[in-house]
């Protein structure tokens, strides 16, 4: 029986139960309440389904989950050096090992777009999508993801609400001061402050998922690595206005080529660089902190006489 359709049904045949004995697995023919089992012989089944006797078709309820909040496109890689970095670069690749996904991981949502080539994958939250990135790339998959968006709802009066989180922070007295700045820049509101052990302060802020996009990093140079910061979602909320993420813009090679020394030179009065001579950009992706955004094409200009 199917959790998302309880009218569903679908007789099947098992082929052989497992019982577990340690690391190994024993075969048995029936097993009773509490027994962990592994099963063989069902082409299709999915997290919540009901595995029940045909005499009595009775679906257990299936346990409340909570809805993504954080939404992200996977596309196939079309940059200039695309195909150098792994094994499956195709929409075919990209697509099933997406939806297979979903067969273990039931917070995630995975949906076609109009576009073969992009995907819209939804999680619950930054960190959830950034380990399945993580696991995909070292598989050996290569693509391309867009900038995480929030998923907004609207309630009966038309009104505009997004998710919120508890954001719980642990850090050095000496940072308290940046940390309270930084969250409270992007909408956060401090609920409790209080001591802890080792000379730590423990901040606790109500803020909105979008607001922690592309914080942690921030987070870790403010608090010179000594900051720890957990987070929980808590509830959907009335929006709390635009936020402005960036503060400075960035120098962006704008095509394939090879750092050399000239270029860098004429460059780094413009911002920090994060690349030295010899580097081949565009394949690590020039970023560098600059006051305004601007396009970096003096990397490949050579001296003229």
């Amino acid at each position: 029986m199917n959790h998302h359709d309880p009218d569903k049904f679908k007789k099947i045949k098992i082929g052989k139960l497992y019982e577990f004995d340690g690391l190994k697995r024993v075969e048995v023919q029936e097993a009773a309440i509490g027994s962990i089992v592994a099963i063989s012989g069902i082409a299709e089944i999915h997290i919540g389904d009901t595995i029940c006797s045909p005499e009595k078709p009775e679906a257990i309820p299936f346990q409340k989950i909570s809805e993504p909040t954080i939404a992200m496109y996977f596309m196939v890689n079309d940059s200039p050096l695309a195909g150098q970095e792994g094994k499956f670069i195709t929409s075919r690749h990209l697509r099933d090992r997406l939806f297979r996904e979903l067969n273990t991981d039931v917070s995630l949502r995975v949906e076609e777009t109009d576009s073969a080539d992009c995907f819209k994958v939804s999680g619950r939250g930054e960190l959830h999508l950034s380990v399945l990135i993580e696991n995909m790339r070292r598989e050996g998959f290569e693509f391309a993801v867009s900038k995480a968006e929030v998923l907004y709802h609207y309630d009966e009066r038309n009104r505009k609400l997004e998710p919120m989180e508890l954001a719980y922070v642990d850090v050095p007295e000496e940072y308290t001061g940046v940390v309270i700045q930084k969250l409270t820049s992007r909408k956060g509101a401090l609920q409790g402050m209080s001591q802890a052990a080792g000379g730590y302060s423990r901040l606790e802020f109500s803020i909105p998922s979008r607001g922690l996009i592309g914080y942690r990093g921030d987070f870790m140079t403010d608090t010179k690595g000594n900051g720890i910061l957990n987070t929980i979602f808590d509830e959907y909320a009335e929006y709390k206005g635009d936020l402005f993420y960036r503060q400075t813009g960035s120098l962006i090679a704008f095509e394939a080529g090879e750092a050399i020394t000239y270029g860098l030179f004429n460059a780094q009065e413009r911002g920090t660089l994060f690349i030295g001579p010899g580097t081949r950009y565009m394949q690590v992706w020039l970023w560098a902190r600059v006051r305004r955004l601007r396009t970096l094409r003096s990397m490949s200009a050579r001296p003229r006489n």
